[in-house]
């Protein structure tokens, strides 16, 4: 064939995947059944043939819905860190106190939370997967920007 990619319908929906070629294969399976030929099913494997895909995925897609809002977070984050002060001149022009620090702290990491939520759902059956590290590095970046919020607050 001179396509790389035959035998596929044109009107196929890829989702967040290009198909980038197509080709037949064929495989020996045993089976242990003799499908009515023989009386002995051990001594024979079947060829089938298959009809494979090769794949990737589009990553501006995976990188646009999950980690530019994590770095919108990180940006929130950051100017919540810069109106932290110990000084009173500071706290006096940012109007920063520790209450509303922890109340945008917690607003920011229930956003987190339910987005890392919903990568889950996508990978129910993998374990801790690469972009989960992202969440749980932002989950300790808001503990101690926090906990700066307290000492700060002293």
């Amino acid at each position: 064939m001179n396509e790389p990619t035959f035998g596929m319908d044109t009107e196929i929906v890829q989702g967040e995947w290009e198909i980038d070629e197509t080709f037949f294969s064929y495989k020996d399976i045993p089976y242990d059944v003799d499908f009515g030929l023989s009386e002995d099913a051990e001594e024979h494997s079947f060829n089938e043939l298959y009809f494979n895909l090769g794949v990737h995925r589009k990553f501006i897609n995976a990188f646009l819905a999950n980690l530019v809002p994590l770095f919108v977070v990180a940006l929130l984050l950051f100017a919540q860190l810069l109106t932290v002060s110990g000084k009173r001149d500071l706290i006096e022009r940012s109007g920063f106190n520790v209450s509303n620090a922890v109340a945008a702290y917690s607003a920011v990491f229930f956003v987190i939370l339910l987005a890392h939520i919903q990568v889950r759902n996508q990978f129910t059956q993998a374990g801790l997967v690469y972009i989960e590290y992202f969440y749980l590095i932002m989950y300790l970046v808001i503990f101690i920007n926090l906990k700066n919020a307290f000492i700060a607050g002293r």
